[in-house]
């Protein structure tokens, strides 16, 4: 930062001291390693816009008077300020060989908290800051085309879950499926994706069936930020446990389902009640499967 005048802020990378405890910190561990790896690493390289973490890194002090000063009308504070600095013209560097050390919630209940913030928050900063990324004069139009991609993104996730929650009814009720090529090549694609996956770990069905599941809390906290609904403006501590084990036998973790994984695993099981009038046997074992996904995730505290 001395050398560069021109930089905002640095970003070291998380370095994750739980991330094997169980299998809810392995799927953090993984889509955080893409995050920092590759996402982080990439931007930062290109000179795009990257968000700071909100830990392990160091400010410059002028940046943050530049763009305002600390803001505190959204619940991602940090990467509010990241824009704004961004938009100003300041640039960002990332350290990938710098590793410092960070504890992942333990807990689906803690996760679901750390999450709710992190996927309201950046409706929050469209809403707030989208005519200030149109109209920024500090950047060029490719640098700000960049900072409403990084926000749209968010935007296309929502989209492909509500598609896959549309599977089952257009399947039994608007458009048979046969065996054309673009289907044929829609079953290829994704059975070579998941074959690449499986060839990392075996956890990786697993993992694939859990990211769908708690796709649709997160495409809550999207919305409930986009509305600006009471419960997004709430900034509410990720619980952390340090050395101290969460414990206790299964009977002990039982917990009143989550309502939104319970009314979803009633969706799939009445889509797979009706796959079976119609007799289409390979939705029903979808909607099966994914119903039983649904319900273990409803009760993940006791699971996970």
């Amino acid at each position: 930062m001395h050398r560069d005048k021109t930089l905002a802020y640095v970003q070291t990378r998380w370095a994750f001291s739980n991330g094997n405890e169980s299998f809810l910190t392995w799927v953090q561990k993984v889509n955080l390693a893409f995050h920092f790896d590759v996402e982080q690493r990439a931007r930062s390289y290109l000179g795009w816009f990257f968000n700071f973490n909100g830990t392990a890194g160091v400010w410059r002090i002028q940046s943050i008077h530049d763009a305002g000063g600390w803001q505190s009308d959204t619940v991602v504070e940090d990467m509010d300020l990241s824009l704004r600095c961004y938009l100003k013209g300041w640039n960002a560097l990332y350290l990938p060989h710098v590793d410092n050390p960070n504890e992942l919630p333990c807990t689906l209940s803690s996760y679901k908290t750390q999450q709710f913030r992190w996927l309201s928050g950046p409706m929050q900063i469209l809403t707030k800051s989208f005519s200030n990324i149109m109209r920024a004069r500090d950047i060029s139009v490719g640098r700000r085309l960049n900072a409403f991609w990084f926000f749209m993104r968010y935007i296309l996730f929502a989209a492909i879950t509500v598609g896959v929650l549309a599977v089952p009814p257009v399947a039994l009720w608007v458009e048979d499926w046969d065996w054309s090529w673009p289907q044929i090549y829609f079953i290829v694609a994704i059975n070579f994706a998941l074959a690449v996956y499986l060839y990392v770990t075996p956890f990786s069905v697993a993992y694939l069936f859990f990211s769908v599941a708690i796709g649709y809390f997160k495409l809550w906290a999207m919305i409930s930020g986009l509305l600006g609904l009471e419960k997004s403006k709430t900034w509410k501590v990720t619980q952390k446990f340090g050395a101290k084990q969460t414990g206790g036998g299964f009977l002990h973790r039982i917990h009143r389902p989550y309502t939104l994984e319970a009314l979803l695993a009633l969706y799939y099981a009445g889509m797979g009640a009706a796959a079976g009038v119609y007799h289409s046997w390979i939705m029903l074992g979808y909607c099966a499967l994914m119903a039983l996904v649904f319900l273990v995730v409803s009760f993940g505290d006791a699971f996970m």
